[in-house]
């Protein structure tokens, strides 16, 4: 068995492995371009997320003022949930602190671009170490170009998402954001974890302001 026999058996399994971790990678909702992030505990509409549709297209149509943004409004009493598209118009959705039950936020990585990375990568190096010297050289170059570049992509690329949970395991509202380079906007882990924490704070705030306003003794 030559060399040849081995890599390409090789070559059109990582081919295959790559094609459909990257489709399962990307087969998450589309992301928002994020336009705005403001946290601040001390004021009483505390927490504001928003963010546009992403592309060339939309980013045109919102220099000439059609700009559909979907948000998300807390403050000390009520979340407010507005998903705006320009096909299907604009919907609005109000949810009281007191009927939150959980919310969830984080940071999407796509897996699938870091294990494609690694594949391609390993296939350069097993060029470089098995075949001829004419291919060496190519395959190698290859390999770890396309490597580098869904290694790159996956460090960069990054998500960030806030689920409103009110019973269920479904949430009621659910934004997802990618960072805007055109407006300057980035995704930063702990800004995300405090908005978090400060939606959460608020909600146990209002819970216990109810269980005293019932039960008085309660409060001290």
């Amino acid at each position: 068995m030559n060399t040849y026999d081995v890599m390409i058996p090789i070559a059109i399994i990582d081919a295959v492995v790559t094609f459909v971790l990257i489709a399962a990678a990307c087969r998450t909702r589309q992301a928002l371009v994020l336009k705005e992030f403001h946290l601040n505990e001390a004021e009483q509409d505390f927490l504001t997320v928003s963010g546009r549709s992403s592309g060339l297209f939309n980013w045109i149509l919102s220099k000439y003022g059609i700009d559909p943004v979907t948000s998300l409004h807390c403050n000390k009493k009520a979340i407010r949930f507005e998903e705006a598209a320009v096909r299907h118009g604009k919907k609005t959705l109000n949810v009281p602190l007191v009927a939150v039950t959980g919310v969830s936020t984080g940071i999407h990585k796509p897996f699938g671009f870091l294990v494609a990375g690694m594949l391609f990568v390993w296939e350069g190096l097993m060029g470089a170490i098995l075949l001829p010297m004419e291919l060496k050289i190519a395959v190698f170059f290859i390999g770890v170009v396309l490597g580098g570049v869904f290694l790159l992509v996956y460090t960069l690329k990054k998500e960030m998402f806030f689920s409103i949970y009110s019973g269920g395991d479904k949430p009621i509202a659910s934004i997802c954001l990618k960072p805007s380079i055109i407006e300057g906007q980035a995704i930063d882990e702990h800004k995300t974890e405090a908005a978090a924490q400060a939606l959460n704070n608020a909600v146990l705030k209002i819970h216990y302001l109810l269980a005293v306003a019932k039960n008085p003794s309660q409060g001290g």
